[in-house]
């Protein structure tokens, strides 16, 4: 797409070319990479963003919540209770590479690419168009400099009416990344607090 001698890093929301350049080489931004877009939902590079295909594995929420060691139920989650989240979840993979989120449902769910955050990028993450007209909200917190993993991505179907199929090895989501304009003093490894989700393999709950 550009030729790596004449790629100029500058600040501001990345292109296709600045996205394609971040990854080459050894220790690529995005993998696997498409430099094409392609597929419906479609997948790979777009003009301004990536967008990323959703894995097979996912967490669907139990219909009811027990404690594991003993005969006691609760009816919240507390983010900061690890029980309350193992038991909250049950883990589940697509049947024939499809994926049905249920009206008003929230599941948990991977990408199939892997992140590798340079040290001046960050990114968000948002839902695709094609979804989106179906009611699906996708979320995920900010891409941090410096942080690498498998994305979780929270989806949630808004309508109380409809399942919504969803189809792995499709696009689920895009990213949109910023390379800042200084570098920061402290990146997700090595920020004061732990960093909880650094090299996360797949659907990660709270932790």
């Amino acid at each position: 797409m550009i030729d790596n001698k004449e790629y100029r890093a500058k600040p501001g929301r990345l292109s296709d070319i600045d996205i394609a350049f971040l990854c080459k080489g050894e220790n690529p931004m995005i993998s696997p990479f498409s430099e094409t877009q392609q597929g419906k939902p479609s997948f790979g590079l777009s003009s301004a963003g990536y967008d990323f295909t959703l894995g097979a594995k996912y967490y669907r929420q139990t219909d009811h919540v027990m404690y594991l060691d003993r005969e006691e139920e609760f009816w919240e989650i507390d983010p900061l209770n690890k029980e309350h989240q193992e038991a909250a979840w049950r883990a589940c993979e697509a049947e024939n590479d499809v994926i049905f989120i249920n009206p008003l449902e929230c599941l948990l769910t991977e990408t199939v690419e892997k992140i590798n955050m340079p040290d001046d990028v960050v990114a968000e993450v948002l839902g695709k168009s094609t979804y989106a007209r179906c009611g699906l909200l996708v979320n995920a917190t900010p891409l941090e400099p410096g942080w690498r993993g498998v994305i979780t991505l929270e989806l949630h179907n808004c309508s109380p009416i409809y399942p919504i199929m969803l189809r792995v090895g499709q696009g689920i989501s895009q990213g949109i990344f910023t390379r800042m304009a200084n570098p920061p003093a402290r990146t997700y490894g090595t920020r004061e607090t732990a960093p909880k989700y650094q090299d996360q393999q797949g659907v990660t709950l709270s932790k």
